[in-house]
């Protein structure tokens, strides 16, 4: 695609498709229920960089979308030119050839100046190019805690492992300290079978010290290549899965069994269920991304918790808490005018002024990395200061397998059919073993 380009020239408006009519090209988004991807592309066309952007964002299931761009990517078709891809679905997108190669488009002084982890997650090395999407946007899992309840004599927040935030939750509960419109429950956290509920798995085990799989040494210039570990970490495993069905199960159930039922076409809770429920202050701790913050006084029936009520912390101990987000990519099957008109707009997502834009929306975490540094958005979070370092140092990149789908499914049947007690942890952890051989290979 070219040489290496500065951050000052990536962000200049200078037409780079070689004609004085705008190009036309249609950017397809993941769900953006703030309306920003759309003042982007607003701002974007009003500078005059000969590129004018039709934004087609989705509805709100981020596994239709996927299915939908491999449906319209392996046919061949040439829309969408630009298209935002889940960080985790990079290998697979880039292993079909379905990408084009940006390995040249970033000069390395400017690359330093974006998330690491981002920049890794865009990236799969092949016998074509390493670098397949610009990062957009991140995320993190982080813990939310109410700060105006009491807890057990000699206990502060943040708890330090999963174990005392069960015991702190259930003390809670047991003092009547949450005000509940239903039943109090001590902590919320997504565990319906999707996507959700694996970040919140991997989270746990690695609190525990445990992991599935493993990245093999030496694979800079291959193809990440993995292998299952869960013997060596068997018994963490299975006292981490024990401890997330202590939550469901049992007397001492901190996120009642009934969490688990349907609730419209979801079978358990996932994000938006988790806000609203402890928006109605009936749980003192839940698991969520930085988003939920900005919906903390959203009022509704019985809603009681408002944000200066709320402490938030990362996660538990030693947890690594899931790495998120999304990223630009062209499209290979593209003619070469509209890629190149692609292009610059993605380029220009990267700029300092949508980026400071995407993060002041309060719905998206920046990749470029002084936007963190910035004092109001410090002013308006007041954990926004040390994100950065917690997806920088802390977190947890998924794996980057072509077959990720099939690893995320087969972990998140085999954690479900422990909550609901089809399996006993340490046949959970046998199964989910078997399958991710399977998986793997």
């Amino acid at each position: 695609m070219g040489t290496c380009v500065s951050q000052v020239a990536l962000c200049s408006p200078t037409s780079v498709v070689g004609s004085s009519s705008p190009t036309q090209i249609f950017w397809y988004a993941e769900p953006d229920p703030k309306g920003i991807f759309k003042t982007l592309v607003d701002t974007f066309n009003a500078l005059g960089f000969g590129v004018q952007v039709t934004l087609a964002a989705q509805g709100s299931s981020t596994d239709d979308y996927h299915q939908w761009l491999r449906q319209q990517l392996k046919a061949g078709r040439e829309t969408p030119q630009v298209f935002s891809l889940d960080i985790i679905y990079t290998a697979e997108f880039a292993e079909q050839h379905w990408l084009v190669s940006l390995d040249e488009l970033l000069c390395q002084s400017d690359s330093e100046q974006y998330l690491q982890t981002a920049l890794t997650a865009a990236s799969y090395p092949t016998s074509e190019g390493r670098l397949w999407a610009l990062p957009l946007h991140s995320d993190v899992g982080l813990l939310f805690c109410r700060s105006d309840i009491p807890y057990a004599a000699g206990e502060s927040l943040p708890p330090s492992s999963w174990r005392q935030l069960s015991a702190m939750a259930r003390e809670a509960q047991a003092k009547h300290s949450v005000t509940a419109v239903l039943p109090g429950w001590g902590y919320l956290w997504q565990n319906a079978p999707y996507e959700g509920l694996l970040c919140n798995a991997l989270e746990v085990f690695s609190g525990y010290g445990a992991q599935l799989v493993a990245e093999d040494d030496g694979q800079q210039d291959k193809r990440p290549a993995y292998r299952v570990v869960v013997e060596r970490y068997r018994d963490q495993l299975e006292q981490a899965l024990g401890e997330m069905v202590s939550w469901v199960q049992g007397p001492g159930a901190i996120t009642p069994l009934q969490a688990l039922e349907s609730t419209g076409d979801i079978q358990g809770l996932d994000e938006p269920l988790t806000i609203a429920h402890f928006n109605q202050g009936i749980a003192a701790f839940m698991r969520n991304w930085p988003y939920a913050y900005n919906q903390l006084d959203v009022r509704g029936l019985g809603s009681q918790v408002h944000a200066h009520q709320v402490a938030v912390y990362p996660l538990p101990g030693a947890t690594r808490p899931c790495i998120g987000g999304w990223q630009v990519a062209i499209n290979a099957h593209a003619p070469p005018r509209e890629r190149a008109a692609a292009l610059t707009f993605a380029r220009w997502l990267l700029c300092d002024s949508a980026q400071k834009a995407l993060a002041g929306s309060q719905n998206y975490l920046p990749v470029l990395k002084a936007i963190y540094d910035d004092p109001e958005l410090q002013a308006n979070l007041p954990f926004y200061s040390g994100l950065r370092e917690m997806i920088e140092e802390r977190g947890q990149l998924r794996p980057r397998l072509t077959q990720y789908a099939q690893f995320s499914r087969a972990v998140q049947a085999a954690v479900y059919s422990a909550l609901r007690g089809e399996h006993s942890p340490v046949e959970a952890i046998t199964l989910l073993e078997r399958e991710l051989h399977a998986v793997l290979g």
